[in-house]
Parts: structure tokens; C-alpha cells; sequence
């Protein structure tokens, strides 16, 4: 035993493994109303009782053992929130963006033009943001590349082009809601991801997409 736990109480004990179990990120879950949230703070709370009852225990004779288990309590803890963060995480990890590279920005104009006249939104939109990501790339803002995430291209543009993260993001979360969301997509969706595409192009002083985005 070294000295230093040789001097430790329990009371000392019980206080710095609380502490450790208050840092953020094994609270990070408690404002979430998520089924993931709900079970992650259960876990916390009858550790944290657990540990409770193991720091009370006895005198000076039972504190080394209470250490080596409220020990084994923090390992349980960090196991549990890095296995739900991994879950979590699984469920949220930026899309990659599919279909060709390459393609002209007027071709995605012209498609999205398309959809929209047909009432097919939730198409446009995504032609829309390919539209968006080819004239970035024709600027040489982005660089456009097979199996690249949205959250990858949201970050070579924040560096690039930093007046437009805001707004690119903004379309970013419209297009992954309605492609990988599979979220139901309205006529006023299309347009709020309009308004962020042109927000785009006037910060990145960019050709006009096709129709100025149905607008024209």
C-alpha cells in the first residue's frame, strides 16, 4: 500500500470518486428524453447509491476494500456510457453522401427543377444540396470525393469558406432529414433549403443554381 492511500479516509474516498461521477461527461445524458437517456441515468443513479453505501461502510479497517469497489463502480460507469455513446453515436454518425461525383451542378439544377414541378420535394431537395456541393467544388471551396460524409463536407467549407457555414449547415440538416431521415418533405421545406443555398452562393459569390432555385 502506498503512502498516499495509507493516509486516505473513507469519507476522502467517497468524495473523490463522487466527483469523478459528477464530471459531464457521465452526466452528459441527464437533459436527453431519449430511451438511451432514460436507461443511462438509471445505471447512474444506483451506482452512485452503490457507492454510497460502499464508502459508509465500517472504520478504518473497511476503506481499502470500499476503494478497490467503488473503483470497480467508476469502471462500470465509463464501460456503460462509452457502450452508449457507441449506440448513440451509431444513430446519428454523419451520412455519407451517395450518387456520382463529378456530376455538373446544372445537371442537379436541372433535376431539381424537375422534381419540384412534380411535387416530388423530398428529391429536389437533395438535388438541390448535390447542386450546391458541385458549385462549391466547381469554385474550389470543396473537393468533391466518393464515400465523403455531409459532415465532412460542412467541415472543408466552415475552413473555406467560413461566412457560409451557418447556412450550409442549415441545408445540410434539411437534406439529411429528408434523405436519411426519411422525414416527409414540404413544399415550404424546399424552400427554406432554397434560401440556404442561396445563401451559400451569395457568400461564395457563385454561379446562380438553375432558375436561381425555382425562383426565376
Amino acid at each position: 500500500m502506498t503512502p498516499l492511500l495509507a493516509q486516505a479516509s473513507a469519507e476522502e474516498v467517497r468524495r473523490a470518486v463522487e466527483e469523478v461521477l459528477a464530471r459531464p461527461e457521465y452526466r452528459q445524458a441527464a437533459s436527453g428524453d431519449s430511451l438511451l437517456d432514460r436507461l443511462f441515468d438509471a445505471v447512474m443513479e444506483q451506482l452512485g447509491r452503490l457507492l454510497l453505501r460502499l464508502a459508509g461502510q465500517g472504520g478504518d479497517g473497511s476503506w481499502v476494500g470500499s476503494l478497490v469497489l467503488a473503483v470497480l463502480v467508476v469502471a462500470i460507469a465509463l464501460v456503460v456510457w462509452r457502450t452508449l455513446s457507441r449506440f448513440r453515436r451509431g444513430h446519428t454518425v454523419d451520412p455519407v453522401v451517395d450518387g456520382p461525383t463529378g456530376r455538373p451542378a446544372r445537371d442537379w439544377g436541372t433535376e431539381a427543377a424537375e422534381h419540384a414541378a412534380a411535387g416530388r420535394y423530398r428529391d429536389a431537395l437533395r438535388c438541390r444540396y448535390r447542386e450546391t456541393v458541385a458549385l462549391l467544388a466547381g469554385a474550389g471551396l470543396l473537393e468533391e470525393i466518393p464515400g465523403r460524409t455531409t459532415g465532412e463536407y460542412a467541415a472543408e467549407l466552415a475552413d473555406a469558406l467560413p461566412s457560409a457555414g451557418s447556412a450550409f449547415d442549415g441545408l445540410t440538416r434539411l437534406f439529411e432529414a429528408a434523405w436519411y431521415g426519411r422525414r416527409t418533405v414540404t413544399a415550404e421545406d424546399l424552400q427554406e433549403g432554397l434560401d440556404a443555398q442561396a445563401a451559400v452562393v451569395a457568400a461564395g459569390s457563385l454561379a446562380a443554381p438553375v432558375g436561381d432555385g425555382g425562383r426565376a
